[in-house]
């Protein structure tokens, strides 16, 4: 009869774990790899219009946001119209809603965030 160590399972082969670096015990989904694609967000940071917009900025307005959340970039989801979509400075950006209001926003690239920052007037 062999003996087998005391900390050893009887149904584990010597020098064999159940789970190890190289055998997790539980596949779980880890962080994105580089060929997983990041959908883009809408962060509204509690943004409301400082002015009462016509529908027809509203409309340019809520075709940007439902795209951003559609997962087109910033710059596509102001194709829809003469958006006049430009940098301001650094990662902050403004759309033209019409020749009087605006919308200006952050464009954070590497995690795929478009954060409002105002909505009407003229920056």
């Amino acid at each position: 009869m062999t003996q087998r160590a005391h900390n050893q399972p009887a149904h584990t082969q010597p020098g064999h774990s159940q789970s190890g670096p190289n055998q997790p015990a539980h596949s779980q989904p880890g962080p994105r790899s580089a060929g997983t694609k990041m959908a883009w967000t809408l962060n509204k940071n509690g943004v409301t219009p400082s002015v009462t917009l016509t529908k027809t900025e509203q409309d340019h307005l809520n075709e940007f946001m439902n795209k951003v959340r559609e997962n087109k970039d910033p710059k596509t989801a102001a194709s829809g119209w003469d958006s006049n979509y430009k940098c301001l400075q650094g990662d902050q950006y403004q759309i033209r809603l019409s020749q009087s209001n605006r919308a200006t926003f952050t464009v954070d690239t590497t995690h795929q965030v478009v954060k409002m920052l105002a909505v009407g007037g003229h920056a």
